[in-house]
């Protein structure tokens, strides 16, 4: 009877010490799993500024494509308003003799 008693002593204390061991390994989860939230959203909020710097980065080219179209637009019809002056100046031009 005293081994039957002892034999149940060791297995609370073994299960005991399980739960314990159990406990210990679910706060170690919690603890790897709170720290990963943590650092996924840290990561989500240095992706969204990443999307804002491309999206902004993106329009910047956009602008810049447009001014040099505009710059080449106006540098074309520079020289067709120079060329249309040349050619209403050389048309109300009076000969002034025979050379």
């Amino acid at each position: 009877m005293l081994s039957l008693i002892r034999n149940l002593f060791r297995s609370g204390t073994s299960y005991d010490s399980t739960l314990e061991r159990l406990d210990s390994i679910e706060s170690n989860i919690r603890d790897a799993l709170d720290h990963f939230e943590s650092e996924l959203g840290n990561i989500n909020a240095r992706l969204e500024k990443l999307e804002k710097i491309a999206d902004e980065n993106e329009s910047l080219w956009q602008m810049l494509d447009e001014q040099r179209e505009m710059d080449q637009a106006l540098f074309n019809n520079n020289e067709d308003y120079n060329r249309e002056i040349a050619e209403i100046l050389l048309r109300n031009t009076k000969v002034q003799g025979d050379a």
